[in-house]
């Protein structure tokens, strides 16, 4: 019983940690504007600051898992924690666009362990026929931890203004810090065969890399994920807002809904990927539902909110299957490089980010007629709409590697 209480404590703050990331993730969705009238920014270079925390992130992914299957959890995660607190500090109390992507970065740089850590939590302290489902659960909380970081913290921003607002994340964040060096421990009951995580780090790699099956999967990974950081996790609350004509409190519940819609679906796929281990049916389910919601939701008649709810919802749905990544290659890894092929998979899914979010910025600013609203671009629904198309585009890639290039 002991034991159980221990593993539980061990998971349950790791993914209070990945919430807290995905919250400081998302939140320049709802800063946009702030961002570009207090710093003078363009679309352009803010999606440039906030690809800086992906470019980070995805960097960080492999020699993250490596240094998982080396070192000690509690020391990596608490020092990690403690990296994430120092960069929103440097994004708070600066309005230099360079300090701004710096913080942006260090913040990154600290994340990029979060994800990893509840799953060398789970892979440690439960038995394997779980890891589904506690990969499932933590993308749960990781859709509630963004969706703080979206709709309360929108409401933050309008009464307090966006550094009031970030000043407050700062203080979660030295909280959690302590509360990981406190309680998170590696179980010594799992042994690792030194033999190969002591390899070469060139001969680590290799055995996860000449795979073209993982290859598949990380495309698969990327393409499912870049739609959220570039949607939910960016532009498309600023979206809602001018093509449905609402408040950012508004735009950002819209926002959330996909956010609710991975929170929802994660735990139901990974209950039925452990149950009935149809891995590619699934995919190729949820890559349908993401694409049809996604073209609809950007380029469809979508004149009512609630229709914008149940599309974003169902956009969400769509994203959580990417969840069934890591059980995908986990299956396919050596169990003591378990930690270097989880970097690898979750390198590809955040890669969107650091990919896209300047891709999708770039058009954005082009596409821009030249209008200043309060000595900053105005950017239309239409400017939004040519860019976004990217995302319905990156589903329809999901859509092909999964009835034509995944393995079962």
């Amino acid at each position: 019983m002991r034991k159980w209480i221990t593993a539980i404590a061990c998971y349950s703050i790791a993914t209070l940690f990945l919430g807290y990331e995905m919250g400081l993730q998302v939140s320049p969705a709802v800063m946009v504007n702030e961002l570009i009238h207090d710093v003078g920014l363009n679309a352009s270079s803010l999606s440039i600051i906030s690809a800086a925390y992906f470019c980070a992130y995805a960097g960080m992914q492999i020699p993250a898992g490596m240094l998982f299957d080396r070192f000690n959890a509690k020391l990596l995660l608490s020092v990690s924690s403690a990296i994430c607190t120092l960069g929103i500090m440097v994004f708070v109390l600066t309005k230099s666009p360079l300090l701004l992507a710096a913080g942006r970065f260090i913040t990154g740089f600290g994340s990029a362990f979060a994800f990893i850590g509840v799953l060398i939590m789970a892979h440690e302290w439960f038995p394997a026929r779980y890891f589904a489902i506690l990969v499932g659960i933590a993308q749960l909380i990781a859709a509630l931890g963004a969706m703080f970081g979206e709709v309360p913290l929108a409401l933050s921003i309008e009464q307090n203004g966006w550094q009031a607002a970030v000043i407050g994340m700062t203080m979660i964040g030295g909280v959690l810090t302590i509360l990981i060096a406190l309680f998170i421990h590696n179980n010594p009951d799992h042994h690792k065969d030194q033999s190969e995580s002591t390899l070469p780090l060139l001969s680590q790699l290799r055995s996860i890399l000449q795979s073209p099956q993982n290859w598949a999967i990380a495309l698969y990974a990327f393409a499912c994920w870049g739609p959220v950081t570039s949607f939910a996790e960016l532009w498309g609350v600023e979206f809602i807002r001018q093509h449905l004509t609402v408040g950012k409190t508004e735009a950002a519940a819209v926002a959330s809904s996909i956010w609710i819609g991975i929170a929802v679906g994660a735990p139901i796929i990974g209950y039925l990927a452990a149950q009935h281990q149809k891995y590619r049916t699934l995919l190729r389910a949820t890559s349908l539902i993401g694409f049809f919601s996604t073209f609809w939701l950007i380029l469809g008649p979508v004149h009512e909110l609630y229709v914008a709810h149940i599309l974003a919802f169902a956009f969400g749905i769509a994203a959580a299957s990417q969840i069934l990544t890591f059980s995908m290659i986990k299956a396919k890894t050596p169990d003591n490089l378990a930690g270097t092929a989880i970097g690898f998979m979750n390198m590809a899914v955040v890669a969107g980010g650091a990919i896209l979010q300047p891709i999708i910025g770039a058009i954005i600013h082009y596409n821009w007629d030249g209008i200043i609203k309060n000595g900053a671009p105005w950017y239309t629904s239409n400017d939004y709409q040519q860019a976004l198309i990217i995302i319905p585009a990156c589903f329809f890639i999901c859509v092909l590697t999964s009835f034509y290039a995944l393995d079962e």
